[in-house]
């Protein structure tokens, strides 16, 4: 199950720099219909990041990995529900991670 989060956090983490690199216009994203701020796709790029650093923390057994990956999944949700067309399916992948810190959250009581 630890293998299913931490590829999940991975591809959904890398999934987000699409908003960065739409924003920034790096390279042409013709499937993507919104014209994103440079300041949203900041936002995208820090949601990556974060994402990259859930895997890292969960790998090395740091426990404060819950607490970033819940705030991962919160600005995840929030650049999503700005963006629906274009990434309404990332919710799929923010519920996988929600249902592993529901899992912790019981192991833990």
């Amino acid at each position: 199950m630890s293998f299913v989060f931490i590829v999940t956090c991975i591809i959904h983490g890398l999934i987000h720099l699409f908003g960065f690199v739409n924003a920034f216009r790096l390279a042409k994203m013709e499937d993507m219909a919104s014209n994103l701020s440079k300041f949203e796709g900041l936002l995208w790029l820090i949601s990556t990041l974060a994402f990259l650093s859930c895997a890292l923390l969960f790998i090395f057994d740091i426990p404060e990995w819950s607490i970033l990956t819940l705030g991962s999944i919160a600005l995840s949700q929030v650049l999503i529900f700005r963006n629906w067309g274009d990434s309404k399916f990332g919710t799929l992948a923010n519920l996988v991670l929600l249902l592993f810190l529901a899992n912790d959250y019981y192991q833990w009581l």
